[in-house]
């Protein structure tokens, strides 16, 4: 697949001394596995997935059962990773489930260590969101509970992240993704760790900022990238890499 975009420090969409030191921190954070204010909905399961997505998760899994093998589904932005414990829960051996946060979870011995320097605001620094103790305490419960039955977990960024080097035939991101600093570098890495014939469901509400031109070119990129692309309404997308389709998918030199 080769080595994964990076992003630019320095581009020409980003032309005041404010805007490069905003980039400049986002990166080095990257790099520590310290961020705040995502707001990502950490306890967010299949019902909530299918709602937001317009489109039934599970029927999606089910489309790749024919193959024989068990189905790879990555989270994309999967906080406690409720949604994938579910999938896992309802299928068995027939799915393996990844998921990839922002950040790595505390421990619940790490929280505990820490209790006595906990304020509300500290959960702007783990979870994305305020939230006191006892809040931070049972989702990093869940979280544990729940990682027992992914395949991988990965904490870092959607926009840059490997995965190991492995592809996946159903790419779940909609809750997480609409809050991603660069939302076009996560989809497009995303895409390019699909296995061919795979499909994602995608929440491009970030993309579209209110404007549907914008939201419109994106779809196009991906179709002239060779995808096929179906509209769910409201910015969500089924997106489709066909089997013969294994150049890699670069939206961001699409016009």
């Amino acid at each position: 697949m080769g080595e994964p975009r990076r992003i630019r420090l320095l581009g020409s969409r980003i032309s005041t001394h404010q805007k490069r030191h905003e980039l400049a921190a986002f990166l080095r954070r990257a790099r520590t596995g310290s961020f705040g204010g995502y707001g990502w909905r950490l306890n967010a399961g299949l019902p909530e997935y299918d709602r937001e997505l317009h489109y039934p998760v599970k029927d999606l899994v089910r489309e790749f059962f024919r193959s024989g093998r068990p189905v790879e589904v990555l989270d994309g932005g999967c906080g406690t990773a409720q949604a994938a414990a579910e999938l896992k829960q309802h299928f068995g051996d027939r799915v393996n489930v990844s998921g990839i946060g922002l950040v790595r979870l505390p421990s619940r011995e790490e929280l505990e260590k820490n209790r006595h320097k906990w304020r509300f605001s500290s959960g702007r620094l783990v979870f994305g969101e305020d939230k006191d103790y006892f809040q931070a305490r049972s989702l990093v419960e869940q979280f544990h509970a729940n990682r027992k039955l992914l395949a991988n977990y990965w904490a870092g960024l959607m926009e840059t992240h490997a995965f190991g080097g492995k592809r996946f035939d159903v790419i779940i991101s909609t809750l997480a993704l609409k809050h991603s600093r660069y939302v076009l570098y996560s989809v497009e890495n995303l895409l390019n760790h699909l296995s061919p014939g795979g499909a994602a469901l995608l929440n491009l509400e970030k993309i579209a900022h209110g404007s549907r031109p914008a939201f419109t070119r994106t779809v196009r990129g991906m179709r002239r990238a060779g995808c096929k692309v179906s509209d769910l309404g409201g910015h969500r997308v089924l997106v489709r890499r066909p089997i013969t389709l294994t150049s890699p998918i670069a939206l961001l030199e699409s016009p």
